[in-house]
Formats: C-alpha cells, structure tokens, sequence
C-alpha cells in the first residue's frame, strides 16, 4: 500500500521538497513500533536547517521530513501495551518522518545510568528503574557496591575510580543513554553530556562545585538539563 508524503531529494531551499503519491506505506518490523495516521505534523526551524544541510546531524538522502506530529494509532506491535489501534497521540523522535500520511515510531526500553548507585539514592533508583523495564546501567567504587548494584537489576555496573570507565562504557552502549542520574555534577556533567542519546536528559541531584560545558554538547543532540534538590514543600 502507498501513502501521500513530501520529499527531499537534495539539501537546498523550499524548492527541494516535492509531494509523491507513491511512497511505501511503513510496515511495523519490532515488536516495540507504533504505526501511526498522521494528522497534523510539526514544523520545527531545526527542519529548516536540516533541510539545507547545515545541521550537525544530517539524514540520508532522500528523506521525508518532520520531527513529530499527532495522529491516530493505526497499528501497533505485540511488545506494546500503554496505546492501542485508534488512541490519539503526540509523537516525538519517529523512524520516519512526520511530513507523510502515515509515520512509523517506537517505544523503546530506556537506556538509564545512574551515577553513585551503590548508595541510597542510587539504589533505589536502580530498583525503580528496573521495576520499570529500563536498561539500568551503575557506577559503584568498590567491589561489594558492584555486586550489590546487579543484585538490584542492574544489567552493567561500572568501576568509577578506574580511569577511562566512562570510554568503556561508551564502547559498549553506542547509541547513548536516554537518562542520566547525577549525584557529582562538578565531576561528570561533561563526560555525561557526551554520553547521552539524542533528545536525553541528564538529571543533576548532586553537585559540590561548578563545572564548565559547551552548550553546543546540548545542542546537536538535543539533550537536556534538570536539577533536583529533592526537598519538602510545605
């Protein structure tokens, strides 16, 4: 079956996007996609310099733009539970653009590292994250906090005081992590900004100094910044 989508065959001006008939209907391939009957697609600046090739990450060519949309579901794969054919949803980060009758998402197991999980906060982040499906990955200084981090659903735990830990643990989860858990913000902010996935977030709980980034660390991948000081409020 095909569908109506734009196209952009070459980075250039307005004049590069064309409208075919004719395009493949997206087919659902992983248990986790999410099919999805376009009906209002966003149009972001970002398209814009995308679409001139002068973003810092670049699709192939050719490509159909839009970076999320609203819709209804059409389809859904059998690892999917929290939406059903014919639910509404706002979709963000899909495996096709947006800017098409039909667009192909997923919801994917969180890739989670949680900085200092061997002490209370950190562990029972681990739980929680793991009671939720997340890839729950640790960082633990001593032997005994290792073990004790895999106990409580960690899949990988990671030696801090080793240098170059966090090189290895980049070698290993290639596509990044989608939340981070900071308890030394003054030590790792940096390191944790190259290792998050696009559109990630790093959540800061901790810090005893200040640290210097590059904001451009944020924005090519899109990546964001809370802070949590995790008091009371009357």
């Amino acid at each position: 079956m095909s569908m109506r989508a734009a196209i952009v065959e070459h980075f250039g001006g307005p004049e590069t996007i064309n409208i075919v008939s004719d395009l493949p209907k997206p087919i659902i391939e992983t248990g986790k996609q999410i099919l999805v009957r376009v009906a209002a697609a966003g149009v972001n600046p970002v398209d814009t310099y995308i679409r001139e090739g002068q973003y810092a990450v670049l699709p192939t060519l050719p490509y159909t733009p839009g970076r999320d949309g609203a819709g209804i579901v059409e389809e859904v794969g059998e690892d999917v539970s929290h939406v059903k054919a014919g639910d509404r949803v706002y979709f963000l980060a899909n495996h096709t653009g947006s800017a098409a009758e039909y667009c192909l998402t997923d919801k994917k197991g969180q890739r989670v590292l949680i900085h200092g999980a061997s002490g209370g906060v950190g562990l029972a982040a681990v739980q929680m994250a793991a009671s939720f499906g997340a890839v729950v990955v640790g960082t633990a200084g001593t032997k005994e906090g290792i073990e004790l981090v895999k106990k409580n659903g960690a899949r990988d735990v990671f030696n801090h005081r080793i240098h170059g830990y966090s090189a290895e643990m980049k070698k290993i989860y290639l596509d990044g992590f989608d939340l981070i858990l900071e308890m030394a913000a003054h030590l790792n902010l940096a390191t944790d900004l190259d290792l998050l996935a696009r559109n990630g977030k790093v959540a800061v709980v901790g810090s005893r100094g200040e640290v210097t980034v590059s904001p451009r660390a944020l924005m090519t991948k899109e990546t964001s910044v809370y802070g949590n000081y995790s008091r009371w409020s009357p």
